[in-house]
């Protein structure tokens, strides 16, 4: 064969490999994108009550949402706001047991608390120690020495910021069963529809504004 014929054959055979040849391309092009949607929620959404809208009700879905996907292997208990959790056998506002062994318990609070607060909270801090259970204090933030009052009841104080910073961590997955944690507890748990349309909502514009800014652009403006 002379330099052209193996130049031509050369060519057909590397035609033939990119046309009847699977691609072994790994650049994440065949891998679906998703936004971190718990992310978004956490830094996005108005936990404010609205009317018809228990106060906190909000909050406390975000943080059942958050502790189901963070501890995916215990079972997540919760019940509406205010619904008196000692006459369910609850500990805190969530309870997340394996088995019927309490592993972590969270009281959740809509505000900012002190210092003050803390002795508010000697009996839920008992009841965590006595059954060797780790005790959260989820509130909007913390102010004055109250991170330290919390901690040496041996309590851990959570803020909605330190959600922020550990969910920002997460990858999408797992960011979507936070969601769907957040969207069982509106839907089946609070039933509260102003509440229910007010997150179905968001998450429809976060999906609407996503599939937006990943379209891809057919270079047809202006009718051309």
């Amino acid at each position: 064969m002379d330099l052209g014929e193996v130049e031509t054959l050369e060519n057909r055979v590397r035609q033939l490999v990119l046309t009847e040849l699977p691609s072994h391309d790994d650049s994440g092009s065949r891998f679906p994108i998703e936004p971190l949607r718990f992310s978004l929620f956490l830094d996005q959404f108005d936990l404010t009550a609205r009317a018809g809208e228990p106060t906190g009700a909000a909050y406390q879905g975000t943080v059942f949402g958050y502790i189901r996907a963070d501890a995916a292997h215990l079972q997540v208990e919760t019940n509406r706001v205010r619904s008196g959790g000692k006459r369910e056998k609850r500990v805190g506002d969530i309870d997340a047991l394996n088995g019927d062994r309490l592993v972590l318990s969270a009281e959740v609070k809509h505000y900012i608390l002190s210092d003050e607060d803390a002795p508010g909270f000697a009996d839920f801090a008992n009841d965590v120690r006595s059954r060797a259970a780790l005790g959260l204090v989820v509130a909007l933030d913390f102010s004055g020495d109250a991170r330290e009052a919390f901690k040496a009841m041996g309590l851990e104080p959570v803020s909605k910021d330190d959600l922020k910073n550990r969910v920002r961590l997460w990858d999408a997955l797992k960011q979507r069963v936070a969601v769907d944690a957040l969207l069982y507890y509106v839907n089946r748990i609070e039933q509260k529809k102003v509440l229910i349309d007010r997150v179905s909502r968001f998450f429809e514009d976060i999906e609407r504004q996503f599939t937006d800014a990943v379209a891809p652009d057919t270079g047809d403006k202006d009718g051309d």
